[in-house]
């Protein structure tokens, strides 16, 4: 059943546990997340939320500020998606440069977005890459990007792979 019942936040902790901040209503009174699905954080503590709005995973992802709403909101880049090829967010990790790189399943693209959430590059991995739908991904503290792939023709077939990336 979508959306699920009750509160949906995100709680930001310090390193002993206790919380320094809760992000759930935004400064209207209304709630910011309809399911947070997956979160990072990049070198200035901005916290990245993928917020997932309906049950095909149709998505967005959600920069909070730090007095506890929202500074922004990314719904995918207009010369990718739409109609046909809806954002679908999977994934996010922050970069050694402090962008933001999120995978998005259905148009099985990378995009970057710099610490305003705003992108400022996307690989279409299955045309650049010759890569098949995006669902996770893991930086290395060397700068190595893995993606996790899944074959949609096989649902129980998936595989990883390793690039150096620059400049993001």
């Amino acid at each position: 059943m979508f959306p699920p019942n009750g509160p949906r936040k995100v709680i930001v902790m310090n390193m002993e546990g206790e919380h320094e901040m809760t992000y759930y209503l935004d400064n209207k009174g209304r709630p910011i997340f309809t399911l947070p699905f997956r979160i990072t954080t990049d070198n200035d503590n901005n916290v990245f939320v993928i917020d997932v709005l309906s049950e095909e995973f149709y998505g967005r992802v959600v920069k909070l500020d730090k007095q506890g709403g929202v500074s922004n909101i990314y719904f995918g880049n207009p010369v990718i998606n739409g109609v046909y090829e809806p954002f679908i967010p999977f994934d996010l990790k922050t970069t050694l440069t402090n962008n933001i790189i999120v995978t998005d399943h259905q148009s099985k693209t990378l995009h970057v977005l710099n610490n305003m959430n705003h992108c400022i590059h996307y690989v279409r991995i299955d045309r650049e890459l010759e890569l098949t739908n995006p669902l996770s991904l893991e930086i290395d503290n060397e700068g190595a990007l893995f993606i996790g792939t899944q074959d949609r023709s096989n649902n129980s077939e998936a595989k990883i792979y390793e690039m150096k990336i620059s400049g993001f």
